[in-house]
C-alpha cells in the first residue's frame, strides 16, 4: 500500500472523483480518502488505476518521502482518527469489524462514566475545582 498523490492525477487526466470510481471499481468515498491522506492505495487499486488511465510509471505520484503527508498519517494515529470503508472489507468479515466498533463506542463510553464519577470523588473530597479536566478524544 502505498500514499499517492491521486487528485494530481486524477485532475491531470480531467476526471471527478465518481468518474476514477467508475473507472476503477472503487468507491468515490475510498478516492476521496486516499486524495485526503486518510487511507494509502493498495496494490490492487493501483493496477486498476494503470489499466484505467493508462498510468505507465506510478512511482512519479507516490508521496511516501514526503514529511508532511507521513506526519499527518502518523497525527490521525496517535489522535485515534480512524475511518473504515465498509465496502472495502469482506462481507464475511463485516460483522466481526462492526462487533468490533461497538465494543469500542461501549469501552469509551464505559470510560467516561468512570472520568465523571471519579470527577464527583474528587470534588466530595477535595472540593469543587476552578475548571473540570477531561481526557482528548
Amino acid at each position: 500500500m502505498k500514499l499517492i498523490d491521486l487528485r494530481k492525477i486524477r485532475k491531470e487526466k480531467h476526471l471527478t472523483q465518481m468518474q476514477l470510481s467508475e473507472l476503477t471499481d472503487y468507491p468515490q468515498s475510498f478516492i476521496s480518502q486516499i486524495e485526503n491522506g486518510h487511507s494509502s492505495a493498495p496494490d490492487e487499486f493501483l493496477a486498476r488505476l494503470k489499466k484505467a488511465l493508462g498510468v505507465e510509471n506510478i512511482k512519479d505520484y507516490v508521496l511516501e518521502d514526503d514529511p508532511k503527508i507521513l506526519a499527518k498519517a502518523r497525527g490521525d494515529y496517535e489522535k485515534g482518527v480512524v475511518s473504515i470503508d465498509m465496502d472495502q472489507i469482506p462481507k464475511s468479515m463485516q460483522v466481526i469489524v462492526q462487533q468490533l466498533i461497538s465494543m469500542l463506542a461501549s469501552r469509551d463510553a464505559r470510560i467516561e462514566r468512570l472520568e465523571t464519577k471519579i470527577e464527583n470523588l474528587y470534588d466530595r473530597f477535595y472540593g469543587p475545582r476552578k475548571y473540570k479536566a477531561r481526557s482528548a478524544k
